[in-house]
């Protein structure tokens, strides 16, 4: 009788994180792993078309080689990626007090015209 050893995939070290987080918290059958494949591919293929996009738009304007260098970038940039930027945006204490304060400032500024100017400016009509 052969004998049947298990190896945990952490353990191969051959597989992405987001592949050992997916094995890890969902239940693996063929539906969920084609259904996260074609989600990637579906996200990957937009990328694309938005970058080829940009390109034809701007080959007849004279940008700078930052604007074309960023453009280019798209083709290669990923979630984590973007997830990085917005942490490093996050983190930035100021930054994130004072779009608390506006936000809060246009809130405020709301509830006070609906709740006493506007019915005010009505009832003068």
């Amino acid at each position: 009788m052969i004998k049947l050893e298990k190896i945990p995939f952490e353990e191969t070290q051959n597989f992405s994180k987001k592949f050992l987080r997916h094995v890890n918290s969902e239940k693996i059958n063929l539906k969920n792993i084609y259904l996260k494949t074609k989600e990637i591919s579906y996200v990957e293929k937009k990328r694309k078309v938005l970058q080829k996009s940009l390109v034809k738009q701007y080959e007849k304007i004279n940008c700078s080689n930052k604007v074309v260098e960023n453009i280019n970038q798209l083709k290669n940039i990923n979630m984590s990626d973007i997830k990085e930027q917005i942490t490093k945006l996050l983190a930035n204490k100021k930054l994130v007090t004072k779009i608390g304060i506006i936000f809060g400032a246009v809130v405020l500024f709301l509830i006070i015209y609906y709740a006493v100017l506007n019915p005010m400016v009505n009832s003068r009509k």
